[in-house]
């Protein structure tokens, strides 16, 4: 009696049904209950699964996460997201309904964020190459600045895949510093450059009509976010660990100056 095998979605090879990941190319298995209940949600789509396991599939699955990680999607961000679908769609041509199937995508993965790490490894299957990279972490920036500043949740989730994606830590800051050519974060002297108030509150991620007691709880949670002890503890890279050190010059250096502005003790 043959033992039952599971297909691999990415390469077509099968595996053994004890297996949780593929032994030919690594991607995570598809057991077959998962399959079935992607197909009820998608029974429509014969392309679904194939789409959203191939190159277009995983970034925009990873784009709606970043989207949606700081608590929903408004216009601009599913404006660009549109964008990004009429760029991607242009290469799938053969496929007439191709743009309902990057917003299935979306809708049923912005919410997880348990699978970060095995969408990321099944886009390092695929050896995108560093132009790919590249372009990548532009449309993750585009789509964070679209508000003008960044949010933490945006930045930490970005740094995330990053590192899963074995992105080089410098490709990431280049391309940061076009967003914000105002802020230098390799200036290790920053604890003494002024800040506005305006920049302050951004920093801190707080409105100046918040109370002292929300500005307090934003800045310990940036700074646990941040702080090297806690980081150092993950084994980062140690540009990542030199920018996390930047960040948290700047945060220690707007709080103490809202501080002193709001008299907050």
């Amino acid at each position: 009696m043959h033992s039952k095998k599971t297909t691999c979605t990415r390469c077509d090879k099968n595996n053994n049904s004890n297996n949780n990941f593929c032994i030919y190319c690594g991607i995570k298995l598809v057991k077959e209950k998962k399959k079935i209940k992607e197909e009820e949600v998608s029974p429509k789509n014969a392309n679904y699964n194939n789409i959203r396991n191939n190159y277009d599939g995983l970034f925009i699955s990873l784009l709606s996460k970043v989207a949606k990680v700081d608590g929903g999607i408004n216009p601009l961000e599913a404006e660009a997201l549109g964008k990004v679908f009429d760029e991607l769609s242009r290469f799938r041509q053969d496929i007439f309904n191709i743009r309902d199937i990057y917003k299935q995508i979306l809708t049923n993965e912005k919410d997880k964020l348990d699978n970060v790490i095995d969408i990321c490894n099944a886009l390092v299957c695929l050896k995108i190459t560093n132009y790919d990279k590249i372009s990548f972490i532009q449309s993750l920036l585009t789509l964070s600045y679209i508000n003008e500043s960044i949010n933490h949740h945006n930045e930490n989730l970005i740094i995330k895949i990053i590192v899963f994606l074995d992105i080089d830590f410098s490709f990431y800051l280049n391309i940061k510093s076009e967003f914000e050519p105002q802020q230098k974060t390799e200036d290790s002297s920053f604890t003494g450059k002024h800040l506005s108030l305006a920049e302050c509150y951004n920093i801190l991620e707080v409105t100046n009509n918040e109370s002292h007691q929300s500005i307090k709880q934003s800045y310990r949670k940036m700074v646990r976010n941040y702080h090297a002890d806690i980081l150092s503890s993950k084994d980062l890279p140690s540009d990542m660990l030199g920018y996390a050190e930047e960040k948290l010059k700047k945060i220690n250096r707007a709080y103490e100056i809202l501080k002193q502005h709001k008299g907050i003790k």
